[in-house]
């Protein structure tokens, strides 16, 4: 992302903490011209969280979760929420349906049959 838009990003998570609303921070990122899809929401594992959607997973954005803002990708904080609720149920998420399924200690997990779909936990 060019710098000045980056900075831009900054002004509006500022926006957003100060109003405490994704929606001005979007109204003023459309001000300059900067054309958002609108507000999404994201749920992974019991979290929850609403960003900018400019479009692509990994864009940097204005995100939100809780009372916290930041700028950042939904995408990062989806892989972040997703390792670590399979390092604390010592899970593994199946390649085949995105289910979570369990991983016993010592398992390959390329020999791990996910006890949704049935299928190698690899695709």
């Amino acid at each position: 992302m060019i710098e000045y838009e980056l900075a831009r990003l900054e002004s509006a998570r500022k926006i957003a903490e100060d109003t405490c609303s994704l929606e001005r921070a979007a109204q003023y990122l459309d001000d300059l011209g900067i054309v958002s899809f609108g507000i999404e929401s994201v749920s992974v594992c019991d979290k929850t969280m609403s960003y900018i959607d400019f479009g692509d997973t990994y864009d940097n954005t204005v995100c939100r979760e809780g009372n916290e803002f930041w700028v950042g990708s939904w995408g990062s904080w989806v892989e972040e929420v997703e390792n670590q609720y399979c390092e604390k149920e010592g899970a593994i998420m199946c390649g085949y349906c995105g289910e979570f399924t369990p991983l016993e200690e010592g398992t390959d997990w390329r020999n791990c049959v996910c006890e949704h779909c049935g299928h190698l936990v690899g695709g």
